[in-house]
């Protein structure tokens, strides 16, 4: 069983176009907050500065307490008290904050409670482990990558929610059919709709204006050798391992459990070629080791759903 391999676009599909031409043109899907897109041009502006991004968070007073409740989280580990917005951006750092709080602000506009006949707190749930272990792993082994692979962790699989925005009875279907044979969540579909959730998710990233590393990472995560730079293909096979090493502890959403690590891991392989550090490490000793974080990965999905 292989994690990488090349979008597979199955062009004659009835309804592929439909779909795509929905994503593109934003038909019935959210838009960008525009507090998000403020930050987006604050994010652009090489001059940019904690007294530009205090004015635009604090138009948004829920926006403004999750951010100073993530700052303040075991996640930063910090031993005083953070009650500014000032002390939150300087310890979170402006670009990283920028990423989180349009994470949030996308994760917002979609009304979860809508989505009843699936469980989109699960979702969340496999979206922040995921996040959690990708950062932890970056820190573990020293791989350099910036801190937001945290927020690619939480936004790797948002073309999910826009295939179900799209047709909900259909992506339900789709869940039923990864569920309960041996299709992929991405073969099921690319059977149904003729695009999957990572072409989904690229397209609206790019009608999002998403930086090219928070759009590359997620896009790619199931492929990093695909990705269009050598350091994309890096980051983006991070957040793949991160991602399969989430469904083994069983924070799985929308496909079957799994209970194996598979014969082969291109993603991990990728890695260990890219970095002496882990060269030598078995993924088994990783998802070992995860057994002392699943409280810390707790209380992240807590921070994320709250």
């Amino acid at each position: 069983m292989s994690f990488d391999f090349e979008i597979e676009k199955p062009v004659d599909h009835p309804m592929r176009e439909k779909y795509l031409r929905r994503i593109e043109t934003m038909s019935g899907l959210p838009t960008l907050p525009v507090i998000a897109s403020q930050l987006q041009d604050v994010l652009r502006d090489n001059t940019m500065s904690i007294g530009q991004m205090i004015p635009i968070i604090s138009k948004d007073p829920s926006l403004a307490m999750k951010i100073l409740k993530t700052a303040n989280s075991a996640y930063y580990g910090l031993t005083i008290k953070v009650e500014s917005l000032r002390q939150a951006i300087v310890t979170i750092g402006m670009q990283e904050l920028t990423v989180l709080a349009l994470v949030f602000s996308v994760a917002k506009t979609i009304d979860r409670n809508r989505f009843a006949p699936i469980s989109w707190k699960r979702f969340w749930e496999h979206s922040a482990a995921t996040a959690h272990i990708a950062d932890q792993l970056n820190k573990k082994f020293r791989l350099g990558f910036p801190n937001s692979s945290f927020s690619i962790g939480l936004l790797h699989d948002i073309g999910k929610l826009i295939l179900y925005l799209l047709d909900g009875s259909l992506y339900e279907e789709a869940i039923k059919l990864a569920q309960n044979t041996n299709y992929t969540s991405l073969d099921a579909e690319n059977e149904l709709f003729g695009i999957s959730h990572i072409e989904a998710g690229e397209t609206v990233m790019e009608k999002w204006n998403l930086p090219d590393t928070l759009k590359y990472g997620a896009a790619y995560h199931h492929h990093p050798s695909s990705a269009p730079q050598e350091a994309y293909q890096r980051l983006s096979a991070l957040i793949g391992v991160a991602d399969l090493l989430s469904n083994l502890k069983g924070l799985n959403f929308g496909t079957a459990p799994l209970y194996a690590i598979p014969d082969d891991v291109p993603a991990w392989n990728l890695l260990q070629t890219n970095y002496p550090e882990i060269a030598g490490v078995d993924l088994a000793t990783v998802l070992a080791d995860l057994d002392d974080q699943m409280d810390e990965i707790k209380k992240t999905i807590s921070l994320i759903e709250t």
